[in-house]
């Protein structure tokens, strides 16, 4: 009468959603480098490194902190060496082929989806 009846009581749970914040991120840098933002660039490319971590982690089945080190230095390309403009731009073109590169083998279903507008942004 006031509980749960049956099969229908709780949400179905699946794998967490790693595409979703790694999309979310790369929009937001691509967003503040369209505004000339630097500096904000570089806060949000540190979210989308933070969902290649993630999305890595997932297609190796090790935890975020103990990729193997081919990952971890493919991944620390994407670590501009200031926050100026140029340098973020750079680093951000890294992260999106990185980006594209993990989600045809983590969710090949959308990958080009999301990857390849921002694919060819970089490459234009």
């Amino acid at each position: 009468m006031f509980g749960p009846t049956g099969p229908h009581g709780a949400a179905p749970s699946g794998p967490p959603d790693v595409v979703g914040p790694a999309w979310l991120a790369a929009l937001r840098t691509r967003a503040a480098l369209r505004r000339g933002d630097g500096p904000a660039a570089a806060v949000a490319l540190d979210a989308l490194r933070a969902a290649l971590v993630n999305l890595a982690g997932l297609r190796t089945g090790a935890p975020s902190g103990y990729l193997p080190r081919e990952d971890r230095d493919r991944i620390r390309g994407t670590e501009p060496t200031s926050r100026d403009y140029v340098e973020v731009e750079h680093a951000f073109g890294v992260a999106v082929q990185i980006l594209d590169y993990e989600l045809q083998i983590v969710a090949p279903a959308i990958a080009d989806a999301v990857a390849l507008p921002l694919l060819e942004e970089v490459a234009g």
